[in-house]
């Protein structure tokens, strides 16, 4: 009809929208934002598959050799400029947590300190919908065992320092990026993060000279977890196990994590978070706690 407004207007109205009720949810004016339950109308276009490319080891290792992760000046604008400041806050964990857990950007970005626990001398990180957090799908709440490769480059001591701090949220700058964000469509936490992604590999991509080995538009957030699911098949992982990681249900038998639990234990997904996913030839050692 001629007289329809535009999806890009539709989604301005719907960001100012959001933003009202998530900062009335902050300052507990409201107890619920009803606004994350509402299914906004999208276009024909926006509903199509989009494609993402899985990252290769080269571009991995890329990644996590840039400034950020070697020595950069600062967190803010100068994440990508050579500096003597190696700062661990959510721009450091998020690429890697998404590597070795095929968590979404949004699961990551919602996570409380008190989701990083322990049962049975495993530590694991609880992706659920409880204070007010969401997933994707029914599937989407489990228990991700936390890679040795986390625990070697010091998860686990961040979020120790982040609960003896008295923190709610894992990263509580996430909060700080949504309040203080200036456009409507930042209104959801993970957006200014997504978008700060984007920039990142932009400037990763400068210092690669192969063509072949340059990121792509393809080349998004979410690639981390078609890279995942591309390792876990390369080591031939039990699906049943991927699918409890990476908060897929199981298309062959119908299942999701409830289901599962009773078969695959903890100790089981911890062996396919190790076995399933080792990127030879990826060089994390740098980022090591001694």
């Amino acid at each position: 009809p001629e007289n329809c407004i535009t999806q890009k207007t539709l989604d301005e109205y719907v960001g100012c929208i959001k933003t009202v009720f998530a900062e009335a949810l902050r300052k507990g004016d409201i107890q619920e934002n009803i606004v994350d339950a509402v299914d906004w109308p999208v276009s024909h276009n926006q509903t199509q598959t989009k494609k993402y490319a899985p990252f290769s080891v080269e571009q991995l290792n890329a990644i996590f050799h840039a400034p950020l992760y070697t020595g950069c000046k600062d967190d803010g604008r100068n994440y990508n400029k050579v500096g003597t400041n190696h700062p661990r806050r959510i721009r450091f964990w998020l690429p890697l947590i998404a590597l070795f857990t095929g968590a979404r950007i949004n699961e990551i970005c919602q996570l409380h300190t008190d989701d990083v626990q322990e049962k049975n001398g495993i530590p694991f990180i609880s992706i659920n919908e409880e204070d007010e957090k969401h997933v994707k799908t029914k599937a989407g709440i489990r228990q991700v065992p936390i890679h040795n490769e986390l625990i070697k480059i010091g998860f686990l001591d961040y979020a120790a320092q982040m609960q003896a701090k008295g923190e709610t949220l894992l990263f509580p700058e996430v909060m700080e990026s949504l309040v203080k964000g200036k456009r409507a469509k930042d209104a959801s936490p993970s957006a200014p993060l997504s978008k700060w992604f984007n920039h990142f590999i932009e400037s990763v991509n400068t210092c690669i000279e192969q063509p072949e080995l340059k990121f792509t538009s393809e080349h998004v957030f979410h690639s981390f977890r078609h890279t995942v699911r591309t390792e876990f098949r390369r080591n031939r992982a039990p699906e049943g196990d991927v699918c409890c990681i990476c908060g897929w249900e199981d298309g062959s038998k119908g299942k999701t994590l409830a289901d599962h639990y009773g078969e695959s234990v903890l100790e089981n997904l911890q062996e396919t978070v190790n076995s399933g996913l080792k990127y030879d030839g990826l060089d994390l050692s740098h980022l090591y706690v001694k």
